[in-house]
């Protein structure tokens, strides 16, 4: 036996972290000169646009969330196409002067902060969106 340590034991690497979403990054995705890793091309797109939207702080606040033990959230599949019609909005929405229009609309579950934080920022990246508040306590976002 040798008196080497460790010698002929194979020890594992850890594979890198996705840089959004923290999963392992697949080694077909890993860009070894690149200092951030993504798990798939999904996450590397939102990082890059959150990034350079300037909502790079979205990370820090995810992080203070994570401390807090918080549920998945509950994907419904649908997509968000039924707000811009004619009969939603007659139905759901208010003017608010100006042109604009605002409505009310349920939010159940959300509960990480740095997901709060940015959908309170959307109206900086996002055309026709005026403003956005997130009422936690009672569910509801006002657009």
């Amino acid at each position: 036996m040798s008196g080497a340590r460790g010698e002929g034991v194979a020890v594992p690497v850890a594979e890198p972290a996705c840089a959004h979403c923290g999963l392992p990054v697949p080694r077909n995705e890993r860009r070894d000169d690149e200092p951030h890793q993504f798990c798939c091309g999904g996450c590397r797109a939102v990082y890059g646009a959150l990034h350079s939207c300037g909502l790079e702080r979205y990370y820090e606040m995810r992080a203070r969330a994570r401390e807090i033990e918080a549920a998945p959230a509950q994907v419904t599949g649908r997509g968000f196409e039924f707000l811009d019609d004619a009969s939603f909005l007659a139905r759901h929405a208010v003017p608010a002067g100006g042109g604009l229009v605002k409505a009310e609309l349920r939010i159940d579950g959300v509960r990480c902060g740095a997901c709060v934080w940015l959908l309170e920022a959307l109206p900086r990246v996002v055309a026709g969106v005026a403003s956005l508040r997130v009422d936690g306590a009672r569910g509801i976002v006002r657009v």
